[in-house]
């Protein structure tokens, strides 16, 4: 090692050697050095600092005051006679301390890398494919962890996406047809672990087909509990919130409250300009975060609900979408197929052309999806409780007589003996389950006003309100359900009003068979079993008829309740020989009317009993 890389006290340790080995006198090893009186040289002053440095052991300190808990004149008392040093211990002789840096080895080389661990690892497992296998494996096993995950929410939409991913994740590592020793085994154990995972699955089902939920229609009520637009600035609030006005509070329409939104965002973007004409980044996001439409407000305060457009016929047959997979997109039938006789087929078009080349329906009819309506009425915690307690209420009190006067429909006799699915059991028995009951309302207006002259239109509405409901609430705009419009110019005549409400007899048809699991509601966080019917129908004489079908109030069947017949029977008083109809019996009539294979017999059938 050359001397220029050593420290200055380490040269003069090197010095003090060959002088010592060059002197004739020798000095004894148990006789320290005697220190110098004359004025010390820096590099002897350092050398002697460096030796203190290291034979200095400072205040011992098990024995140390505290100033926490010692006063400050028991502190001053006794720290400086105890633990300062007052005088510099007897420096040790330099040879000893040259002696211990020259055994000092310094080293500057990198250090020296780990040794290497010897696996045996076939020619097989090294190849691209196989490596690429492991990989795999190794991705799905982080997947079947974040699905062991997923299994600790309860709710009815998580589990019913966990089954998806499982299917997904099962899929997959059966499509990995690598045969190595390594590759099977880390395989199997992926393999193993799904199993473990859907056997937790299958005991989670067992615990909850005592609820019924195991066989519903899953529906994620999720977004009801969703915080609209608290995470948004407060500017953006505000404006957000003047556009809801104007279009619920206020009732304007589309255009003018997208002309609100546009100009709010005009006037915040002018009132942040700068004088070079940028905004500052915290400006800027705020414009971001206000829509340039009053639908992506309202979605904003989940005030829009899920609908699916249906395709209309001029014979008012309707057609769903469907969607190609992986694609968003609706798409319709070409031409219609219905037979409005069974002798001929419409074949009228149902699309028509965009100027961006889309086809889209010609006439269409928005259908509000009814699951939706229902979660967000379940979200309210008061209104789920007011719903829940008419059930039990009136379960209460079927010991006591039933009042002589009806103030609401729960009390009516219809309610208190109504089945539910399950058999043996009334309706109003729900247990832990929400059992609902509404009234249906069909009616149709004239979207121009009332005219006394000329032609008219007619648009009809679908609608319905629950019974649960106290009536001082019950027909609130904010509480109904408003299922679609009929759309114009005419309304449909005879059976042709079935397509409308076909989607919602199909919701309602399978929330009675199956029942509807909602993933969260206002009372249940961890989702709740719900089971809907109609319970009465709320229209005029004329929608009545046409919503039952049955033959109008100008034909011989006047009467829809009882069996009087013929018009010359108007003036009939003798009301203890009306007989009232059998719906057993008209039942049996409307599916002979269905099922019939031509025009002729069809209109005999509703001749002689008035029904289709």
């Amino acid at each position: 090692m050359e001397t220029r890389f050593l420290p200055a006290h380490l040269n003069h340790v090197r010095e003090e050697r060959s002088r010592r080995s060059d002197a004739p006198q020798v000095l004894s090893d148990a006789t320290p050095a005697t220190p110098d009186t004359s004025v010390p040289h820096p590099d002897k002053l350092a050398s002697r600092l460096f030796g203190l440095m290291l034979t200095d052991n400072g205040p011992d300190p098990n024995t140390q005051v505290s100033k926490l808990w010692e006063s400050r004149a028991d502190y001053q008392e006794i720290g400086p006679s105890k633990h300062i040093i007052t005088s510099l211990p007897e420096p040790l002789p330099i040879a000893d301390i040259a002696d211990s840096l020259l055994r000092l080895k310094l080293d500057n080389s990198p250090p020296a890398p780990p040794a290497p661990i010897i696996a045996k690892v076939s020619k097989k497992d090294r190849n691209q494919h196989s490596v690429k296998a492991l990989k795999l494996i190794s991705n799905i096993k982080a997947h079947v962890h974040k699905c062991s995950r997923l299994l600790l929410d309860n709710s009815g939409a998580c589990i019913a996406a966990l089954r998806t991913e499982m299917a997904v994740l099962r899929s997959n590592i059966e499509g990995i047809k690598r045969n190595t020793d390594f590759v099977k085994s880390r395989k199997q154990d992926v393999t193993d672990a799904l199993d473990r995972l859907a056997l937790e699955l299958q005991s989670r089902d067992s615990t909850r087909s005592s609820t019924g939920s195991q066989s519903a229609v899953q529906f994620d009520s999720s977004k009801n509990d969703q915080p609209p637009i608290e995470c948004m600035d407060i500017v953006a609030q505000v404006a957000l919130v003047i556009g809801v006005v104007c279009s619920i509070v206020m009732g304007m329409s589309q255009c003018s409250s997208n002309f609100i939104i546009g100009a709010l965002s005009l006037l915040l973007y002018l009132a942040f300009q700068r004088p070079n004409g940028s905004l500052s980044l915290s400006h800027e996001g705020i414009i971001r975060q206000i829509p340039t439409t009053i639908e992506s407000v309202l979605a904003r305060f989940n005030l829009t609900c899920k609908t699916t457009t249906y395709a209309t016929c001029s014979c008012h047959y309707t057609y769903p979408p469907s969607y190609p997979p992986g694609s968003d997109v609706p798409v319709y039938p070409e031409h219609c197929t219905h037979r409005p006789k069974l002798e001929t087929q419409c074949s009228e078009p149902l699309l028509d052309m965009k100027p961006n080349g889309e086809r889209h329906p010609k006439k269409a009819f928005v259908y509000n999806q009814f699951n939706d309506y229902l979660a967000g009425l379940l979200s309210r915690r008061d209104i789920e409780t007011m719903m829940d307690e008419a059930c039990d209420n009136l379960l209460a009190s079927l010991s006591s007589p039933q009042p002589r006067f009806v103030k609401n429909p729960f009390e009516a006799k219809f309610l208190r003996e109504f089945s539910s699915p399950k058999s043996g059991k009334l309706f109003i028995d729900r247990g832990e389950e929400g059992r609902y009951a509404f009234a249906l309302h069909v009616d149709f207006f004239n979207p121009e006003g009332m005219n006394l002259r000329g032609a008219s239109t007619s648009s009809g509405i679908i609608s319905m309100a629950c019974l649960n409901l106290l009536l001082n609430i019950r027909y609130k705009p904010e509480n109904m359900y408003l299922a679609g419009i009929i759309p114009g110019p005419k309304q449909p005549s005879l059976e042709n009003l079935n397509h409308y409400v076909h989607p919602l007899i199909l919701d309602l048809a399978t929330s009675w068979e199956r029942g509807v699991w909602y993933s969260r509601t206002a009372n249940h966080p961890n989702g709740r079993l719900t089971c809907c019917a109609i319970a009465l129908a709320v229209c005029d004489l004329p929608a009545a008829r046409h919503l039952a079908v049955l033959a109008g109030v100008g034909s011989h069947f006047f009467c829809s309740a009882c069996s009087c017949y013929h018009t010359n029977n108007y003036g009939r008083v003798d009301f203890e020989n009306w007989v009232p109809r059998d719906p057993c019996e008209l039942h049996t009539f409307a599916e002979q009317w269905r099922d019939a294979t031509t025009t002729a017999h069809c209109e005999k059938i509703f001749r002689e009993h008035g029904v289709r």
